[in-house]
């Protein structure tokens, strides 16, 4: 399993390179802030499948999940072997 500072940097990383957001602090909440939006958010998603091969269901879109780069770690995380 990936240590929580690696996963939150890996992540920051794709943040910053794919979407050209800068590193947001890590429970800040992306939407309020401006820093993403529901079709950036499906990118986002794509892109984090891709990069730590995992992947998410509907049933795994509980948004409040995914708000801030900890929450989408956390949930990277539990799909993690």
């Amino acid at each position: 399993m990936y240590e929580s500072h690696l996963l939150l940097s890996k992540l920051n990383q794709l943040l910053e390179r794919n979407l050209g957001l800068p590193t947001p602090p890590p429970d800040a909440d992306l939407f309020d802030c401006g820093a993403l939006d529901s079709l950036e958010f499906a990118g986002l998603l794509l892109q984090v499948e891709d990069e730590f091969g995992v992947s998410f269901t509907f049933e795994d879109m509980d948004l409040d999940h995914f708000r801030s780069v900890s929450g989408i770690a956390r949930s990277i995380a539990d799909r993690l072997p």
